[in-house]
């Protein structure tokens, strides 16, 4: 991952899932997947940041009337 900046969360969750495959892939040697699984870890890291940014962009709806409300991001009951 080289300018994370760049990356767009659709692009870093194919980046993430080609180290997904490349991590199952019982062939690669223990250091290149140690920096597979770190490039992994700041690629997810990077999606949760944006996800972050879509839900604050969210926090505040425009409803018809021009008021504005309120949205808050319930947690999936388990």
């Amino acid at each position: 991952m080289n300018e994370e900046t760049n990356v767009t969360f659709e692009e870093a969750m194919i980046q993430l899932d080609n180290v997904v495959k490349q991590l199952e892939n019982n062939e690669i040697g223990l250091e290149e997947a140690m920096n597979l699984y770190q490039n992994g870890v700041k690629l997810a890291a990077l999606c949760e940041k944006q996800l972050k940014n879509a839900e604050e962009k969210m926090v505040q709806l425009v409803q018809a009337d021009g008021e504005t409300t309120d949205f808050e991001m319930k947690e999936p009951e388990a």
